[in-house]
């Protein structure tokens, strides 16, 4: 998503409203019936009605990505992609203790699951990669100093690790970021300030549920799921 593309909404709104131009879809997946399915009573809409969308909007843009351009029809495009992640996830295995590789997959020892990309920036994973030698199983080698750095450097994935105690916040019609860590507005400077750092280096637990609610369930990675209260504390 370009987020220079958004769209301003005049009132107070948890969605975010963004052009189609500024949205690269990676992945659909459409569920339907045909009419021999439906049963008597089942709603149908024979037309489509603007009111019952969130926000409705009538637009076709597509342009071609350099891949498409570089491979027709995306074969020699998906057959590199996935060459690429091959070769990613060998260099996680050699860098990183607690992956192997299972069936040509990787397998996270730390949270006892299957380690794609979504599950490595979890915040499950995360809390526990700090802290990897407390989840190792038994008789698992002690890992080297520094090994969640080279695992977020090896797969080309930022970890937002100190970005999971902020949220967005509205107030007076505006939104912004807010550390619910130390119960403030989080502007670009706040992360890397000495106050919010030593609330981060003497966390015993998190502060309330709206992070309890936000590390547990992280944005669809449901390898993140179920509760991790006794994760939390030290």
């Amino acid at each position: 998503v370009d987020r220079q593309d958004r769209v301003i909404v005049p009132r107070q709104t948890d969605q975010w409203v963004q052009r189609a131009r500024g949205v690269r879809l990676a992945a659909l997946w459409l569920g339907g019936r045909t009419a021999s399915e439906l049963r008597p009573g089942d709603p149908v809409a024979e037309r489509w009605i603007p009111e019952l969308e969130a926000n409705p909007v009538s637009e076709v843009w597509a342009s071609r990505s350099q891949q498409d351009d570089e491979a027709p029809h995306g074969g020699l495009g998906m057959k590199r992609e996935e060459e690429e992640r091959q070769a990613r996830g060998l260099a996680l295995v050699e860098a990183v203790s607690y992956l192997e590789k299972r069936d040509e997959e990787l397998f996270c020892l730390l949270c006892q699951k299957w380690a794609n990309e979504a599950h490595l920036q979890c915040p499950r994973h995360i809390f526990r990669a700090q802290r990897a030698q407390d989840y190792l199983p038994e008789g698992s080698p002690k890992l080297e100093p520094g090994s969640s750095e080279v695992e977020s450097t090896v797969a080309g994935i930022k970890v937002p690790g100190e970005r999971l105690y902020i949220l967005r916040r509205w107030q007076g019609g505006w939104e912004d970021d807010y550390c619910e860590l130390c119960r403030k507005w989080a502007p670009s400077t706040h992360l890397s300030s000495k106050a919010h750092q030593y609330q981060v280096e003497n966390l015993r637990e998190l502060p309330n549920q709206a992070l309890r609610d936000l590390w547990q369930a992280d944005e669809g990675d449901s390898s993140c799921l179920p509760a991790l209260d006794a994760d939390f504390t030290q």
